[in-house]
């Protein structure tokens, strides 16, 4: 109930005070004017930056899902050409099935390569997002975050932390 009640106060002055500051501006109040201005923009930062980190994090995370999907897809492709096996590193896929390793949005670098993993007799794989690049996102949606997310599996298919 007091978090409604704070609520409602911060967004009546983030209604008010632009309208204050206009007044204020009117009446030639210049010093009252800037203070309810930077109070304003204090105010519209601290409830909307969270907001758009956040969405910032959750598409970085689909972007990286979106290129291990992309992975998984040339590594099918090379397993079709060779017997059902998948390769020992990615860099068996180059320039044939996949032009470039992807990039990781989040780290702005190959976190693929390191977490690529073959059977014994190659016949299945798991890759997954080397790196704690996706803890932001990972600790808001899981309460037991672990490293290795998001995951590609040739059985399972993409794998959701839970």
């Amino acid at each position: 109930m007091v978090n409604v009640i704070i609520l409602v106060i911060l967004i009546g002055l983030f209604i008010s005070l632009p309208f204050l500051a206009i007044s204020s501006l009117a009446r030639k109040k210049w010093k009252k004017a800037l203070i309810l201005l930077g109070i304003f923009l204090v105010l519209f930062l601290g409830i909307a930056l969270p907001h758009f980190i956040h969405v910032r994090h959750c598409g970085q995370y689909v972007a990286c899902s979106s290129n291990l999907h992309s992975i998984a897809l040339s590594l099918e492709k090379f397993a079709e050409a060779h017997e059902g096996r998948y390769p020992s590193s990615l860099e068996e896929l180059k320039p044939d099935k996949i032009r470039e390793i992807p990039t990781c949005p989040s780290a702005r670098k190959d976190t693929y390569s390191k977490g690529y993993l073959t059977s014994a007799d190659s016949m299945t794989y798991t890759i997954y997002c080397s790196g704690d690049y996706h803890k932001f996102f990972l600790k808001s949606h899981h309460a037991n975050h672990r490293n290795g997310y998001p995951q590609y599996d040739s059985i399972k298919g993409f794998i959701e932390e839970r």
